[in-house]
């Protein structure tokens, strides 16, 4: 590699959209793969009419908030989507099935496990009394 002293400075010609469709095409590779590897468990039954529902729940999915847990074997992310019990149930059967494929942490070293919070329940909602009339 050598330094010419007369270069003169050269600026990329190419659009925005272009830098970034290699983000987006990661980005959608990624969600057909959740999509494929969670399936039906993202739909709230095995009836036919609730397989649209697929789409939207990952999408709630991914939008839900939830907590980030560092530990020295493994970093756990918890997921906070309350959904009925049923779809709940088959979710979180899902996401902890998905500890088989060993997804790596950033690290390369830690493995991560994905969970759905526990269904709040009437007496976490302040404010509810379970003997009030």
């Amino acid at each position: 590699m050598t330094v010419e002293p007369g270069a003169q400075r050269a600026h990329l010609k190419t659009h925005h959209r272009l830098l970034l469709q290699p983000l987006k095409f990661a980005a959608d590779n990624a969600r057909r793969w959740l999509l494929g590897t969670l399936g039906n468990a993202l739909a709230p039954s095995d009836k036919p009419c609730d397989i649209d529902a697929t789409a939207r729940t990952l999408l709630a999915l991914l939008r839900a908030p939830g907590t980030v847990r560092f530990e020295d074997e493994q970093v756990i992310v918890t997921l906070e989507l309350p959904l009925p019990p049923t779809p709940h149930a088959r979710l979180g059967a899902a996401l902890a099935a998905l500890d088989s494929r060993a997804p790596l942490f950033s690290d390369g070293r830690r493995r991560v496990r994905f969970r759905l919070a526990p269904r709040p329940t009437r007496a976490d909602i302040p404010g509810c009394c379970l003997g009030a009339k």
